[in-house]
């Protein structure tokens, strides 16, 4: 039952995976122009990769860019704040860029926050080609108008976020947690600091500024929850020569805290603060992509004020925040469905109990038949195996014969030959016949397994060896070795071939000592014989005169037999009368 059950929900969710996969990606539309344009952006950032800032503008990026249809392939780069301030850093950064992407064509240059614009501002000549943006630029910067294409302002209203924190918590008391050290969050806390004396100037306000993040952890955690709340401005370390990002630092603080803590910024919200009227980099990447998205537009200087209400359920619910002092157009995140979390155990019971009747059901009334046809098919199967495996049997068995009758034939056939048949793998001699072993006067066993240059004549080893390197396939005439040592004439010829994975070499080998020996008494009877044109004797080497039948008899396996020819006889015996009565035609058959 567990097993079907198991099975079920795996078959679905693998369903449900491959749609999803096989699903494809809507297509974009070609171009007005018929082609397809890849716009590449270099994207410097003044945050370190890993902060959750750089993961909103990104999300806010993919938002802008959905309507272009063009494709866009960004390239991030960071300035890691903590080396910026070393001595010839932007030197080394605009090397390193300029080698990392020379031969890229780059459309854009885009430069995030007040480092990255000032670094970028720096290197007029720095990628010449691409058209420049600066996101969040220092108010008095003032920027190279080389290539310059847009420029946008970030309007923030830290007074607006902290009129929103005192509207929803209306706190009698208030701790304001922050560093000074960069300039950025000086800046911040110092906004926040008026905002306050201007709008809360009865409020008890406690500033936590510079100190220890465990010294701020103690403190929240000692504060008593009456009608007490906490602000988080911006904190890049523990205080102590640790660097953290701000979301870490606000993480550590919502754990230990017993008190809500508000914030301006989004890519906060997760870390256990509240949220509020806060900066969203969400909409600064949206905004920044519908800008990419209209590439062809003039040069244009825009104040983005890309502030939202935006608060995190989970908080809210912690620490008991009045949801109806919310304004209507917040945006809550991370909240449950309510029916969901309402029912939930209920709901996740009766999904169990349905799916088990279910399988139950379906057990009872398929398994049956499913057992029944699954024994007639094994019995079924069991037969046409054992008629399987009798039909292979009996097949191999007659293969094997079949193969040893060619072996036998093939055998006899070998010794039957006059020529030496040669099998060689590797240099070593791995078949041969009783021809060849009768030639070296040897057995069969002593010549297998031996190295085949061992019957070679040392003289001729090194011929014999690059023919066979070469696969030589022409006759060639060597000298072999018998087992005395005694060298004698063959011919061979080879081809090589593959047998079982490895690489055969097979040679004709003929004696040429008898036809070495005919051709030398062949000789004997070749070039000019002086012979006496009177009596026909032929003269030897040592001056004497022999008769030509002598002579020929002597150098040669030729016998004679005497008769007359048809001249002779008619000059001979041409006037007897015995002769006379022959008949013409016998004359010249006799």
């Amino acid at each position: 039952m567990v097993r079907f059950f198991t099975c079920t929900c795996t078959l679905l969710l693998s369903l449900y995976l491959v749609a999803r996969i096989s699903l494809p990606a809507s297509a974009a539309p070609p171009s007005g122009d018929g082609q397809s344009h890849q716009i590449r952006i270099l994207f410097i950032s003044s945050c370190e990769k890993q902060y959750t800032v750089q993961d909103q503008l990104e999300k806010g990026l993919e938002l802008g860019l959905k309507k272009d249809h063009r494709q866009h392939e960004f390239f991030y780069e960071f300035m890691y704040a903590s080396r910026i301030r070393d001595k010839g850093f932007h030197d080394i950064y605009a090397a390193y860029l300029d080698k990392k992407f020379r031969g890229v064509p780059l459309d854009f240059i885009v430069a995030w926050a007040d480092d990255a614009s000032i670094f970028l501002n720096r290197y007029p000549d720095l990628f010449p080609d691409a058209r420049r943006i600066y996101l969040q630029k220092p108010g008095t910067l003032q920027l190279v108008p080389q290539n310059l294409h847009a420029v946008i302002g970030v309007r923030t209203d830290f007074k607006k976020s902290v009129a929103e924190m005192l509207a929803i918590q209306n706190p009698d008391r208030l701790l304001v947690i922050g560093s000074t050290e960069n300039s950025v969050a000086a800046g911040r806390l110092a906004a926040i600091k008026t905002a306050l004396a201007e709008l809360a100037p009865a409020i008890a306000i406690e500033y936590l500024v510079d100190l220890p993040l465990e010294t701020v952890r103690a403190r929240l955690s000692a504060t008593p929850e009456n009608n007490t709340a906490a602000f988080f401005v911006l904190m890049f370390s523990d205080g102590q020569g640790v660097s953290l990002s701000p979301y870490e630092v606000a993480e550590s603080l919502a754990q230990s805290s017993r008190i809500p803590i508000y914030t301006y910024l989004e890519n906060l919200l997760g870390s256990g603060v509240v949220g509020g009227y806060v900066i969203s980099q969400t909409a600064e990447g949206q905004f920044l992509g519908e800008l990419l998205g209209n590439p062809d537009a003039a040069l244009r200087e825009i104040d983005l004020t890309p502030m939202r209400y935006i608060f995190d359920w989970a908080a809210l619910d912690r620490w008991q925040v009045d949801q109806t002092r919310l304004p209507s157009a917040a945006l809550i995140i991370n909240r449950p469905p309510k029916l969901l979390k309402e029912y939930y155990p209920h709901l996740i019971a009766g999904i169990v109990f349905i799916t088990i009747q279910m399988a139950m059901i379906i057990y009872l009334f398929v398994n049956r038949n499913r057992l029944h046809k699954a024994k007639s098919e094994l019995v079924q199967h069991r037969d046409h195996l054992e008629q399987l495996v009798s039909e292979r049997t009996a097949a191999l068995s007659q293969s094997n014969q079949e193969i040893a009758e060619r072996e036998n034939r093939f055998r006899s056939l070998s010794d039957a030959t006059v020529e030496g048949i040669v099998f060689i793998a590797g240099g070593k001699i791995i078949e041969v016949n009783r021809s060849m072993a009768r030639m070296v006067d040897r057995s069969v066993a002593e010549i297998t397994g031996r190295d085949v240059l061992a019957f070679v004549d040392p003289v001729q080893r090194d011929l014999v060896s690059e023919r066979i390197r070469n696969n030589y396939t022409d006759p060639y005439e060597t000298l072999l070795v018998d087992k005395n040592g005694t060298s004698f004439p063959v011919s061979i010829q080879g081809r090589s071939f593959t047998y079982k994975g490895q690489r055969v070499r097979v040679a004709v080998v003929r004696d040429l000592r008898e036809l070495k020996e005919a051709q030398e008494e062949i000789l004997t009877l070749q070039g000019i014989l002086p012979i006496c044109a009177s009596c026909k004797k032929i003269r030897d080497d040592q001056g004497y005169w022999n008769k030509l039948e002598e002579y020929i008899q002597k150098h040669s396996d030729a016998l004679f037999s005497h008769g007359l020819c048809h001249d002779c006889a008619e000059q001979l015996y041409g006037d007897q009368p015995w002769f006379k009565e022959i008949p013409e035609s016998e004359r010249k058959d006799s």
